[in-house]
This record gives structure tokens, sequence and C-alpha cells, in this order.
């Protein structure tokens, strides 16, 4: 019975191979018992599969950034990580996933922010930069964007909602 659920298997991996469903096909061909004639090909067609499943979540990775779908393409490659465990270009294609998600918030934060500030709009320019501050919390540039406008808004508006940076103003201007 074991040796013809392998070969089922084995037949099923193939069959999957080639509709090119390469993820289900891993599944089969990881069923393959290494009493079977088939296991080194079975064996040799998970490294395929493995690889052609890398390329294609990668492609479609790449595709979604383009697309500024950026949580799509992290969603997609984090799927990837787990199935493809400690491998390089995924785990690779993951990191610039999410360092140009971030460099795309903050970009489309601070323009929509200098935006807001060109208007006048002072409260809502530092609302802008704090949720964008709150997925990238280190960034040097909102950062300082953020005590330029506290700094512009001493002008007659605070537009700081949190105590610490009203405080920082308010003893900024004594």
């Amino acid at each position: 019975a074991d040796m013809e659920a392998s070969r089922a298997a084995f037949e099923k991996g193939v069959e999957l191979f080639n509709d090119k469903r390469y993820e289900d096909a891993i599944v089969e061909f990881a069923k393959v018992i290494e009493e079977d004639s088939n296991y080194a090909s079975a064996q040799s067609c998970i490294a395929q599969c493995s690889d052609n499943y890398k390329n294609s979540i990668i492609s479609s990775a790449e595709t979604a950034m383009n697309s500024n779908n950026y949580e799509d393409a992290i969603s997609i490659l984090e799927e990837a990580d787990g199935i493809l465990a400690n491998d390089a270009d995924v785990a690779a294609a993951l990191e610039k996933a999410r360092a140009d998600y971030a460099a795309f918030v903050k970009n489309k934060a601070l323009n929509e922010a200098k935006e807001q500030m060109s208007d006048g709009d002072y409260p809502n320019a530092l609302k802008t930069v704090d949720n964008a501050l709150a997925n990238t919390p280190d960034d040097a540039d909102l950062k300082a964007f953020k005590e330029l406008c506290i700094e512009e808004d001493e002008n007659g508006f605070l537009c700081a909602d949190d105590p610490d940076d009203l405080a920082r103003v308010i003893r900024g201007a004594l």
C-alpha cells in the first residue's frame, strides 16, 4: 500500500508540475518514499518545483511593487518565505519589498504634509507625518519634517496633539 501511494503521489506530482502548480507538486513529490524507483526523480522535481515556484513568486511580487501594491508583494513573499524556509533570494526580495514600501509611505506622507502645510493646515500635516512615523518610527526625514511642522506652527497654531510635543514647543517658545 505504501508503494502504491508513493507511485500515485509521484504521478500526481508530475501532473501538478505540468500544470505549473509547483507548490502543490512539491507536496506530492515529498510523499514519494525512498524505496520507490521514482524517489530520485521526485527529489529532482522538488528542487525544480522550488526554483520555478520561487521565480514565479518573486516575479509576482515585483509586478505588484511596480503597481505600488507593496502590501500584496510583502504578503506574497512572506507566504513564500514560509514555504521555502531559509531561501536567500526570497528573503532578499522580502527585505527589498519592505524597504521600498517604507520609502513609498514616507515619500507619500512627506508630499501630502508639504501640501497641507502650504495650505496652512498644520494640524493635518502633523497627523500625516505622525501616521507615517507609526510605520517607520526611526525615519530621520519624517522626524525632521515633524519638527519643522511644529516650529512653523509656532506662528500661531500649536498643532501638536501629543502633550510631549506640545510641551517641547512651549518650552522652546519660553
